[in-house]
């Protein structure tokens, strides 16, 4: 695996660690944490899967079913997450609108190599 595969996956996990606290503090139950860093896992399995084939063999067929859960719950989770937080009373609608922008793009950009790989990884499988 290339170092850049190792820097993704340890920023990713010290995201979705501070992620789940920050869940926590807002006062999600749980469960939502649970499946949140759930769902972060099965992205840093797929990724590593990409790279050593003996994660495959490990978890099979299951895999790719797997990721997609993990990519709907993602989803969900993540809008879930941007409701409780916005809309910040103390900025202008167009800044709100500005920041959901950047908040969204910026989880598509981090999260897509993941489960990309993940994908191609589960699809190996079958």
């Amino acid at each position: 695996m290339a170092w850049w595969v190792s820097l993704y996956l340890t920023v990713l996990s010290m995201m979705a660690i501070g992620s789940c606290i920050e869940e926590r503090k807002m006062g999600f139950g749980w469960l939502h944490v649970f499946f949140s860093l759930f769902s972060a896992l099965v992205v840093v399995v797929g990724v590593i899967g990409y790279f050593n084939e003996a994660v495959v063999s490990v978890f099979g067929k299951l895999l790719l079913p797997i990721v997609i859960a993990s990519l709907v719950w993602g989803v969900y989770g993540g809008s879930k997450d941007l409701r409780q937080m916005m809309p910040f009373e103390d900025m202008t609608a167009s800044e709100n609108k500005v920041i959901k922008i950047v908040a969204i793009s910026f989880s598509i950009l981090l999260l897509l190599p993941g489960y990309l790989t993940g994908v191609i990884t589960g699809l190996r499988a079958w």
